[in-house]
Formats: C-alpha cells, sequence, structure tokens
C-alpha cells in the first residue's frame, strides 16, 4: 500500500495506544496476529495495524472501532455459546503446545541443527507463535468496552450507587476468579520470605532456603523480563530479594500472605453478596462475565508472551553464534535481514541497520486473503505517529481506577521502561500503561496516573490491591508530565493539576 493510501487509511479511524521497551524479533512478526485474527474469529475486523519503533521502544497502534467490533463478537457468540471464550481457550492453550513442541525440539537439537534447519526450524516456531498471538489480539477488544462503556452502563445498571463504591462493585464483579501469575509468585515468594525469616534476616542461608529459591526461579524465572530486558531471575536473585524482604515486620508478611490466599474466596463472596442485594439486567451481567473471562485469558496471555520471549532469546543467541553476532544484536534485526543473512552469509550493514532503528513505522494491511507489510522510515514513519497519537494538549484528566483518598499531592517520576530507572519511594509514577515488570516500582508509589487502560487494566487492579490513588486513560500524562513535577491528584475528578 502507497503512503498516501495508508494516510487514508489511518484517517477514517481514532487510534488505541500502547507503548513498550521491545525489541525488533520480540514483537514485530507476532503485531502480524491483529490483522490476521479475522482468521480464528471469521469476522473482517482489524484491516489495520501499525507499529513505530524508535530504538528499543515500540508504539502499538490498533483502530478503536475495530477493537470495539471484536468485543462485540466475544459478547454476542457468548450470548448464544456460554461456553464460546472457554473453547477457544482451549484451542488458544493447543496453539502454545504446538509451538512449545518445536521449541523443545530445537532446544534439544540446537547445536547440531545445520543452518537451513536453524532457519526453517525459527520460521515454524514464529509461524506458529503468530497462530498463538491471533487471540492474544482479540481479547484486547475488552479495553475499548471498559474505557468507553462500562461504567456508564453501570451507572444506568445502578443509580443510587455512589461513584466510589460503584467502580469498587465493578472491580469486583469483573476481577478473574483465578489467581494471576504474579500473585502466585508473590504467595511463593513470600512463604520463602516467611519460612526463612530469622535466617534472612541474620544475612544467612540453609539448604532449604536454596532449595526454595531455586524452586521460585524454575517457575518464575521470567516474571520480570519484557519485550526488551529478557531476564533470567536465578536462586540468587530470590534470595537476595527475600534478604530485602525481610526489613519489614514478619506480621506484615504474613498478613499480605494471607490476604493473597483467601483472596479468590473474598472476591466470590463480595461478587455474590452485591449480585444479591442488587438487580441487574441479564445484558448486563452478561457484559461483566465476558470481562472477567477474557481477563483471564489476557494472564495467560502476558505469561505466554514474557515467557516466550526467552525462547525467542534462545534462537537468536544461536543464529548469532554461527554469524559473529550477539543475542542483542541479532534481537535487534528484522526477521528480513536475519533472513539475507542465512541466504548470503553476509551480516547486515551496521550503519543501516542503525539508520533504521532511529524511526521506522510498519503498517499491516489485510488484502487478497494475505498480510500485506508496508515499512516507512524518517519523516513519513512520524507522521504516522502523529496521526495515531494524542495530542500533549489541555487538562490532565482520566478515569478515577482507585481513590482511598480524596486528594494526593507528590513529586512526579515518569518511567517508560521500569528497567531503566530507580524509583523513589513515595515519588508520583507516572507512565503509559503499567505491566508485571512495573509491580516493584508500583509498592514503592505514592499514586500511579497512565495514559491508557481501563477500570480493570493492570494499573486499576494492581492500585486496589496496594490501596493507593490511581488515574487512568489520561491519554497525555507521559507528555505533559516530567520528571521532578509536583502536582495535585483529585481522586474525585480525575483531574491532575501542575503546581507551581
Amino acid at each position: 500500500m502507497g503512503y498516501k493510501d495508508v494516510l487514508r487509511k489511518i484517517k477514517r479511524h481514532s487510534w488505541w495506544s500502547e507503548d513498550a521497551p521491545g525489541l525488533e524479533q520480540t514483537i514485530v512478526y507476532p503485531l502480524r496476529a491483529f490483522v490476521t485474527l479475522r482468521n480464528l474469529i471469521k469476522e473482517p475486523y482489524m484491516s489495520i495495524a501499525v507499529l513505530v519503533f524508535r530504538g528499543d521502544y515500540f508504539y502499538e497502534k490498533t483502530p478503536d472501532d475495530d477493537r470495539y467490533k471484536v468485543y462485540l463478537h466475544f459478547y454476542r457468540h457468548t450470548k448464544a455459546n456460554p461456553k464460546y471464550i472457554r473453547n477457544l481457550m482451549r484451542q488458544w492453550q493447543q496453539r502454545k503446545k504446538a509451538y512449545f513442541r518445536t521449541i523443545s525440539k530445537f532446544v534439544g537439537a540446537r547445536h547440531s541443527l545445520s543452518n537451513r534447519q536453524l532457519w526453517d526450524s525459527y520460521l515454524k516456531f514464529l509461524e506458529q507463535y503468530r497462530e498463538f498471538t491471533n487471540m492474544s489480539a482479540a481479547i484486547e477488544g475488552s479495553d475499548q468496552f471498559t474505557t468507553h462503556y462500562l461504567e456508564a452502563m453501570a451507572r444506568k445498571e445502578l443509580p443510587g450507587v455512589p461513584e466510589t463504591r460503584l467502580k469498587e462493585m465493578i472491580m469486583v464483579l469483573t476481577a478473574p476468579k483465578v489467581l494471576s501469575f504474579m500473585e502466585e509468585e508473590r504467595i511463593d515468594f513470600l512463604k520463602l520470605c516467611v519460612g526463612s525469616y530469622e535466617l534472612l534476616k541474620k544475612g544467612k542461608t540453609s539448604k532449604a532456603l536454596q532449595r526454595g529459591a531455586e524452586q521460585l526461579s524454575r517457575k518464575y524465572y521470567f516474571v520480570l523480563s519484557n519485550f526488551k530486558d529478557i531476564r533470567f531471575l536465578n536462586a540468587r536473585h530470590f534470595i537476595k530479594a527475600a534478604g530485602e524482604e525481610v526489613h519489614k515486620p514478619k506480621k506484615n508478611l504474613q498478613k499480605e500472605l494471607k490476604s493473597l490466599q483467601t483472596k479468590i474466596s473474598r472476591l466470590q463472596k463480595e461478587a455474590a453478596a452485591i449480585k444479591r442485594r442488587h438487580r441487574m439486567s441479564k445484558s448486563f451481567m452478561l457484559h461483566l462475565n465476558v470481562v472477567e473471562q477474557l481477563g483471564e485469558c489476557i494472564d495467560f496471555r502476558k505469561r505466554s508472551m514474557i515467557n516466550t520471549n526467552h525462547y525467542i532469546a534462545m534462537y537468536c543467541k544461536e543464529i548469532g553464534k554461527r554469524f559473529g553476532l550477539s543475542e542483542a544484536q541479532v534481537l535487534r534485526l528484522t526477521l528480513d535481514e536475519i533472513g539475507h543473512m542465512f541466504r548470503t552469509g553476509k551480516v547486515p550493514n551496521a550503519k543501516k541497520v542503525c539508520q533504521r532503528r532511529k524511526l521506522t513505522a510498519y503498517v499491516y494491511t489485510y488484502k487478497n486473503g494475505r498480510v500485506v507489510d508496508d515499512r516507512f522510515r524518517g519523516a513519513k514513519a512520524q507522521k504516522i505517529l502523529d496521526l495515531t497519537s494524542h495530542k500533549a494538549e489541555g487538562e490532565i484528566k482520566g478515569n478515577v481506577a482507585n481513590a482511598p483518598v480524596r486528594k494526593i499531592t507528590g513529586k512526579v517520576q515518569v518511567i517508560l521502561d521500569a528497567s531503566q530507572h530507580i524509583f523513589e519511594k513515595g515519588n508520583i509514577l507516572v507512565t503509559s500503561m503499567t505491566r508485571p515488570e512495573f509491580v516493584p516500582l508500583m509498592r514503592k508509589a505514592s499514586a500511579i496516573i497512565t495514559d491508557e487502560g481501563g477500570l480493570t487494566c493492570h494499573a486499576a487492579i494492581i492500585s486496589r490491591e496496594l490501596g493507593i490513588p490511581c488515574i487512568i486513560g489520561t491519554k497525555i500524562a507521559t507528555r505533559a508530565l516530567k520528571s521532578g513535577d509536583f502536582v495535585e491528584i483529585d481522586c474525585r475528578s480525575g483531574v491532575v493539576r501542575k503546581l507551581k
């Protein structure tokens, strides 16, 4: 598709934006799933998706209207068949097993594979992974519903409920009634801390503590990774983290552990009590159920994709060995550049790679049964980024996700990449959207402000558990504010004001 045609197509939509640290090999190919998800749901939605790379940071852009149509697809089909999402989930799990079988074969034989076999294995794995991420793309439509429609619908259903209580009820009714993988990790980690509290307090270790840390490493080695920083957390990491955690009183750790262990039963009881006290229409209850099920899918998606990045890195490390490149260098190449390397034996020109990575826009469209991949650089890429982004103008206002106090003031710290900054305890965390690797920072924050997210997003859920104020969906906070700014957050209106 030509550049002018791309611009015309972009201007037909309003855009949903997500951004995060990332590398070409961990995110470029999976993004094709947005325009191929029609193969999963059998509907012609999501005809365009945009990915803009600037260095080690990417901006993912998808059409608001198409995403909402995907959500309505889930709603209609769940209305017709209550097991629709569960059935898709089983298919999704089978697709994950398929590409993990390919990974398993690669891991066992990677050093003995010929270059041709290695390249074929990687292409097969990536295509199977892309098929898996079709479902990942499909479930993201719930963001549009929870951001733009859910709260207003709840007000009509429950007109006499105070605003703060209404949001709490929405969170309870839509929360997945299973623990997230980060909560599972926290429970096992707290058990280690409590069980070896006195030993850790003295800075000592034992065989039991070492075994416990090794078990944590085997289960949760990937939890602080993202699409750029692929970290393997070994037993030493968990012992060190436990040593820092026991600076808190033991009773505090026991209280948090008990709270997490009883969370699901408390949620179930509270949800049942809300349903007994309030009459809600069948259609509204179905919306709540769909959001709850999709929330469970989202956690599975996060766990799977973060884990999979470790195997992408393993492939890139092996490829790098064949051509005298580091794992990091291969992760920053495009698939075309890697393919050229296998065909010719020549490493891509470093200057050209550096130039490409300054700013490139990947535009995916679907035409005549196939994905069309167009790429634009420099000024053209910047124009595409500008057209799909919100202008950093006007009042900073978002949706109130949690309001334990009426107002709060504090110093802002803007963080887009959690691995690149030391967060100062007590600051207000401002970011585009929170992800699992942000949780350690969120535990130190006095409040959270995000550009994106609906009432059931990661930031909303975690802030409620931590009991700190949270404003989501401001669209512009990371660009309108800078680290060091002092602000006042009105937790009733969602307005953030700079203080002189």
